[in-house]
């Protein structure tokens, strides 16, 4: 319901949008995406993901955006990241770490698997934590994307187990 009130002399314009974004019954992913996460050691984890193209109208996406949204209390070395920049057969144009995403940017995905791996640190405990994201999207064409989730394993903040 809306309801607009005006009192006055002169003109007024009032314009409303909606927008839902929700995929059409029968449109399928652009994007495969999957991911582990593996408990390397104290405090370390592993975020692997593994995406490629779908869609057989074009060989490839355009720039592709991958974003990992990470758990609270956790961080990621800018010094791994710029050895993923090295890596040559990756593409990676860039990344970028804004609060607690990392963006990959990377010159396209093909229907060739294209697989990489993040370590994250714990760099303050976090009671609870809550679910969070992948997603890889078409840089140009956000429209064409996957999305997952992720948890990590839920370890006592406090108690007989206290390791932190």
């Amino acid at each position: 319901q809306l309801c607009v009130r005006v009192r006055g002399e002169g003109s007024a314009l009032l314009q409303i949008s909606t927008r839902y974004n929700v995929r059409e019954q029968g449109e399928t992913s652009a994007f495969s995406l999957n991911h582990t996460v593996t408990h390397i050691k104290e405090k370390m984890y592993s975020i692997g993901i593994c995406t490629r193209w779908l869609r057989t109208q074009a060989p490839s996406s355009n720039m592709a955006l991958v974003t990992i949204k990470l758990p609270s209390g956790y961080v990621a070395s800018p010094d791994e990241l710029d050895a993923l920049k090295r890596n040559s057969g990756l593409q990676l144009e860039r990344w970028d770490i804004d609060g607690r995403q990392l963006f990959f940017y990377f010159e396209k995905v093909t229907a060739e698997a294209l697989c990489f791996a993040v370590s994250i640190d714990q760099d303050s405990v976090v009671d609870k934590k809550q679910p969070t994201f992948i997603r890889v999207q078409d840089y140009y064409e956000p429209q064409h994307e996957a999305t997952v989730e992720y948890t990590l394993v839920q370890r006592p903040v406090c108690g007989d187990n206290f390791t932190y």
